[in-house]
């Protein structure tokens, strides 16, 4: 089950009085987004927002609550009929009807590069402002990063989030690094036995001296191959969470 569905049957449960429901459904939607490993769909980041306004109003946080539900409404503005069973319904109505007349503003993320910026279910760099949002960076080589977001904040404000980020580029370049410096050692083998061959000290029963030209030939050139995409893949990276800095 994809984790905005997850969202939607957690809401269903508490419509259905089943406030045990609500509570499991609750707790395994926050414990799944960090670990989700695919994008959301923009009607599955609004079930997560209704989700987790209800659990704000039901808790009396108010302003997390007007967050994630003006999020929510922004994505289908029809009222929810779970309202009914939540605890001062008059005024989560009243709430819910003053988006109608809100002024719509955005706030824009600065650019990525080398991966894509998801923002609730969207391929956007345009966030509501005064909204709850949820933050997703899809970089082919490192993975999905999948973060809520309070209202007009951006990745760069959470220093885990940033620290985080650090320390995947930090692996990332010390593995390309490693992948370049053992082509360069194969490659310095196979070049140092090409100089026995020509001063007639080779004696490898296994590789001929003919197709150990070949190999040195081939040697160089994939050290050179990896030496090239490690270099290219490091500055990839940093170009890309160069926000974190």
């Amino acid at each position: 089950m994809e984790l905005g569905q997850r969202a939607e049957l957690a809401v269903e449960r508490l419509e259905e009085g089943d406030f045990k429901g609500f509570e499991v459904g609750l707790v395994e939607v926050r414990a799944r987004l960090p670990c989700a490993g695919e994008p959301l769909k923009p009607e599955g980041a609004a079930a997560i927002h209704l989700l987790e306004g209800v659990a704000d109003w039901r808790e009396g946080q108010q302003e997390a609550a007007h967050a994630h539900l003006w999020a929510a409404y922004w994505f289908d503005g029809r009222s929810p009929s779970i309202f009914e069973v939540l605890p001062e319904p008059e005024a989560l109505g009243v709430l819910w009807a003053s988006f109608d007349e809100a002024s719509v503003d955005w706030n824009l993320l600065p650019p990525s590069y080398g991966g894509q910026v998801h923002v609730d279910g969207e391929w956007s760099r345009f966030v509501l402002e005064d909204a709850a949002w949820i933050y997703q960076f899809d970089d082919s080589a490192l993975g999905l990063t999948t973060r809520y977001m309070d209202a007009n904040r951006s990745p760069e404000d959470y220093p885990d989030l940033r620290r985080m980020l650090k320390r995947r580029v930090l692996w990332t370049a010390v593995g390309a690094g490693l992948t370049s410096a053992l082509g360069l050692a194969a490659a310095s083998r196979f070049d140092s036995a090409h100089e026995q061959v020509l001063a007639g000290t080779y004696s490898d029963p296994i590789v001929s001296p003919r197709s150990l030209t070949w190999v040195n030939r081939g040697s160089l050139l994939t050290a050179g191959l990896l030496s090239a995409v490690a270099v290219t893949a490091t500055v990839r990276l940093i170009r890309s969470y160069r926000f974190v800095y």
